[in-house]
């Protein structure tokens, strides 16, 4: 007698349960197979298979849907440092947050509690319960963000903490080459003057921003020099020029301002260094970063001044801030119009605001300055010193908050981004 299955279907197959078993696995495909005078053929799947068949599978695109949105809000959360709507809020939702980022991607960072994060030196950074103003929501800051997360994901390493292909000292290059030969040497930059190394994640995300105005050979001999030793020290870097525009009286603070502002709306920077365009580093161990621990002047030890520092309180040149410490000081002074004065104030705000001035040994922090004949649209401010006296009481109303400018023109050129900029005249006493 011909053996029957569970299922009434008749079997005239000799191997039982081979044939038996290759049907289950039908059946639970959503198929039958049935024997028919020793041939196969299919048939209609039975209402009960083909809905678990789709239940199943519309349960696991509803878990990959659901898995989607809730990474997709959790990464714009990160990204825009903003509670988003259909998230429950609670009390501290959006300051844990601030910590979640600066442990995860701020090398600097070993430690947050509920009072704020602190570095391996014992530095505190200050991470605000309410305050957001100090990021910059733009579509370039979360898209190189996505790119740093990526980055980290992918398992690349966080740089070296001292770059491994430093040099020390270094012979300053003072040929005027045309920019078309320092692009040829300079290969892997981006629009705009922008690198990023590409094997390891950078401890370090830098705007070094130049004041400017007619000077295109010291331009392109600084431009010679420091992008290959800021590509050496593997950096996630920036270069702005901001030129001003007319022929009014050079004002250095207000466009070091600019130049800050408009950093910020670029990228996320945290480490802002504000340089003169004719000073030139004589050693790639001066690192060009913003350690937290104070303020940090970097043109220590100049040629112009045989080496030495000139007062203890100089803090022109080259200084270095983070983002929080440039903000905190209320930015550069606007008020200074012509050569002088501007950095003495900006050295006063820092040392007022708790701020320590940190320096370099002078034997690394060494610059060439390029020689040049004084500027007649940039004379000495006659009314510097009178400034200075009111320094200390003026910082809440001089500086970030009363920056006035017009953005003429903007470009990403191959070695830096160039701004033109229109900061108005000074005034009637002061022209």
């Amino acid at each position: 007698m011909s053996p029957h299955t569970d299922d009434g279907d008749f079997i005239e197959d000799g191997n039982l349960q081979e044939d038996y078993t290759d049907r289950k696995k039908m059946i639970n495909l959503g198929y039958r197979r049935l024997s028919n005078g020793g041939t196969k053929s299919a048939s209609p799947p039975p209402p009960h298979a083909i809905s678990g068949f789709c239940r199943a599978h519309v349960y696991k695109a509803m878990v990959v849907v659901i898995g989607c949105l809730v990474l997709f809000e959790f990464s714009s959360m990160v990204l825009s440092d903003q509670r988003q709507m259909w998230l429950p809020s609670f009390p501290g939702y959006h300051y844990a947050i601030r910590q979640w980022k600066a442990k995860v991607f701020d090398p600097r960072v070993l430690s947050c509690n509920g009072t704020g994060c602190w570095d391996q030196f014992g530095s505190m950074y200050e991470l605000a319960e309410n305050r957001s103003d100090t990021t910059v929501h733009t579509p370039a800051v979360a898209n190189r963000t996505v790119q740093t997360v990526l980055m980290s994901l992918l398992g690349m390493d966080t740089c070296p903490l001292v770059p491994p292909n430093l040099v020390g000292a270094i012979r300053v290059l003072s040929e005027k080459l045309p920019e078309e030969d320092i692009v040829r040497a300079n290969t892997g930059l981006q629009p705009g003057g922008r690198f990023r190394p590409s094997h390891c994640l950078a401890r370090h995300k830098v705007a070094i921003i130049l004041p400017y105005r007619d000077r295109p050979e010291h331009l392109r001999i600084f431009l010679n020099n420091i992008h290959p030793i800021l590509r050496r020290q593997q950096l996630d870097y920036g270069i702005f020029v901001v030129e001003q525009a007319g022929l009014t009286k050079f004002n250095r603070g207000t466009l070091m301002n600019v130049g800050y502002v408009e950093a910020r709306k670029s990228y996320d920077y945290d480490c802002f260094i504000f340089h003169d365009v004719d000073l030139l580093p004589e050693n790639d161990r001066n690192l060009y970063s913003c350690p937290g621990l104070g303020a940090r002047h970097m043109s220590v030890a100049i040629d112009k001044f045989n080496y030495h520092l000139p007062y203890k309180t100089i803090l022109g040149g080259i200084s270095a801030f983070t983002d929080a410490q440039f903000a905190k000081i209320n930015g550069f002074p606007n008020i200074y119009w012509g050569w002088g004065g501007e950095d003495d104030d900006l050295s006063i705000r820092v040392r007022s605001h708790g701020f320590n001035i940190t320096r370099y040994p002078a034997a690394i922090a060494r610059y060439k300055m390029i020689k040049h004949d004084a500027d007649p649209s940039n004379p000495a401010n006659p009314v510097r010193f009178e400034l200075l006296k009111f320094a200390a009481k003026r910082f809440k109303s001089d500086g970030l908050n009363n920056l006035k400018y017009k953005l003429i023109d903007s470009q990403l050129r191959p070695l830096y981004t160039w701004l033109l900029v229109d900061i108005g005249s000074p005034p009637d006493s002061r022209r």
